[in-house]
């Protein structure tokens, strides 16, 4: 956690010697796909496990640069489940609304993010809403005018929305390799 705030701060701090025109590049609309391991620990009633696995995300975002700086906002969806170590309990859905501000590098956008994640899990017959902030950090590489490529750690404190406690959670950190398009 020390290390992800440490990665946040300088990676702001850091904009202050990139090239404002650089920053056009990242400006408007843009949609992608992502293969990400998460990974992370809960107590769902009082049954401590493990939960890791492999996903596929989907996101869209607009950046706006300013100065030498791009602002940007994006709505991401997990696809598939995550499942857990020693219940029968799993991840079904999970999206992420994420503030982004970064700066760049030539080709390059190193971003922090902080934001709001949403969705349901599943245990036996059961399925339970959750909720919770999320941040973390990222880089991409434009690879030409349209496309990208790039790398994001995320990490999310997520508790259920019934108010019982019934899935509190470590983070759930989410490494993902992203690809996408700008327009």
């Amino acid at each position: 956690m020390k290390g992800l705030k440490t990665a946040v701060v300088s990676a702001i701090a850091l904009g202050s010697v990139a090239a404002p025109a650089a920053a056009q590049q990242w400006s408007g609309a843009y949609v992608g796909g992502a293969v990400g391991l998460s990974g992370g620990g809960f107590n769902y009633n009082a049954n401590y496990g493990d939960f890791n696995g492999g996903n596929a995300q989907l996101f869209a975002g607009y950046n706006v640069p300013f100065g030498n700086l791009v602002l940007g906002g994006e709505l991401a969806v997990t696809l598939g489940e995550v499942v857990t170590s020693n219940l029968d309990d799993y991840l079904k859905s999970l999206a992420d609304l994420k503030l982004r501000l970064g700066t760049t590098y030539g080709s390059m956008l190193v971003y922090a993010l902080v934001g709001y994640s949403a969705g349901t899990s599943q245990y036996e017959a059961a399925s339970n809403n959750f909720h919770g902030l999320n941040y973390g950090v990222g880089l991409d590489y434009g690879v030409n005018d349209r496309m990208f490529v790039g790398a994001e750690l995320l990490a999310r404190n997520i508790v259920d929305d019934s108010g019982l406690g019934y899935l509190d959670t470590r983070p759930m950190t989410t490494l993902s390799i992203r690809a996408g398009l700008r327009f």
